[in-house]
């Protein structure tokens, strides 16, 4: 029986042959946003945040993933161009928003 700090993230079969599959640091990135993502819908510094987005930074996001700032900048430019997120900036801060968000 899960606790309440347990989260789980919903995977589907159809990543098996996509462009996340072939490469394992995007398969990770893309489960990793997918496990960060809001499913509720919040205020974060004066911004709405909707389910499937989350605020990040680039600095926490590649500390928590292990990698250096430079590689998880560049994964998640690789994920935005084959269109599984898409990354809005504003003078309060960086949205990732997932695509396909159910």
């Amino acid at each position: 029986m899960p606790n309440n700090c347990e989260r789980y993230v919903k995977s589907y079969p159809r990543y098996v042959g996509s462009p996340i599959w072939s490469d394992d640091s995007l398969f990770k990135l893309f489960h990793y946003c997918l496990y960060k993502a809001s499913h509720n819908t919040y205020e974060w510094h004066d911004t709405i945040i909707h389910p499937g987005e989350l605020p990040i930074s680039h600095r926490h996001m590649a500390k928590e993933l292990n990698w250096s700032k430079g590689k998880a900048e560049l994964k998640l430019q690789i994920l935005e161009k084959i269109g599984y997120v898409s990354v809005f900036s504003s003078k309060k801060g960086t949205i990732l928003r997932i695509s396909d968000w159910e």
